[in-house]
């Protein structure tokens, strides 16, 4: 299974929690707000990003099922 993972930039507020958990993979813009490098992971990536969303204080990350 895959995943599709996604940043809401209305809601992010750059706190980093998600650059600490998956630093290959959130990253901070030039904006000061976290983006995502490949939005499409596997099913062994999703518990780390599934991390960073559920600690995220603004929940600005967003993670979906593909079908």
């Amino acid at each position: 299974m895959k995943y599709t993972v996604g940043i809401d930039p209305g809601k992010c507020m750059g706190e980093s929690i998600c650059t600490a958990i998956v630093p290959d993979n959130f990253v901070i813009s030039g904006s000061g707000k976290a983006v995502v490098n490949r939005r499409t992971i596997t099913k062994e990536e999703y518990a780390p990003h599934a991390e960073a969303a559920r600690l995220c204080p603004y929940h600005a990350i967003t993670i979906e099922a593909q079908e």
